[in-house]
């Protein structure tokens, strides 16, 4: 297994983003896969850039070819594997769901419901999640989510206990 750099990240965020399809990661894949020589030409610095983008256009059409011609420019076409294998990790990661427990006093409308549903997904990395609501007047107002071993207390009775501690001394 390879290790993957923060630039094969962002590079498959960017993919994401533009909705990349499995299919186009599959030629991109295939194409470097099966000629190793075809990124170590494409990353020689003697060789002008406008023969490597034009060699690109032979090769890939669409976005697979903007890809690889924006490695190319940005120098890191080395690492196009590396892209390959973080796209994948992250379409499994956006495609698994997050579990959540909301507590509150009262549950949620639609539209908060869906806020708080973007917030987990962002902060889990994941395209969607499932929320149990349990309500709890004890809380006295806000929420608290829980997912997995991570809390997120922006309840009242959080505030007013944190506000206490702070005041007292005692140090989270």
């Amino acid at each position: 297994m390879m290790v993957l750099t923060q630039t094969a990240i962002n590079y498959a965020e960017a993919m994401y983003e533009a909705e990349f399809t499995k299919e186009q990661l599959a030629d991109v894949r295939s194409a470097f896969s099966g000629c190793p020589d075809l990124g170590k030409l494409l990353s020689v610095p003697v060789i002008p850039l406008k023969e490597k983008l034009d060699a690109v256009d032979q090769i890939f059409t669409g976005k697979a070819a903007n890809l690889v011609k924006l490695m190319c420019q940005n120098g890191c076409i080395s690492q196009i594997l590396l892209v390959c294998d973080a796209y994948d990790e992250l379409l499994k990661a956006r495609s698994m769901q997050a579990q959540a427990v909301l507590t509150c006093v009262h549950p949620p409308d639609e539209e908060q419901l869906e806020k708080i549903k973007k917030f987990i997904c962002k902060k889990q990395g994941t395209g969607s999640a499932d929320i149990e609501i349990k309500t709890d007047p004890d809380i006295l107002g806000g929420f608290i989510i829980q997912c997995g071993d991570t809390v997120y207390d922006r309840s009242l009775k959080g505030r007013i206990e944190k506000l206490r501690r702070n005041l007292v001394g005692e140090v989270d």
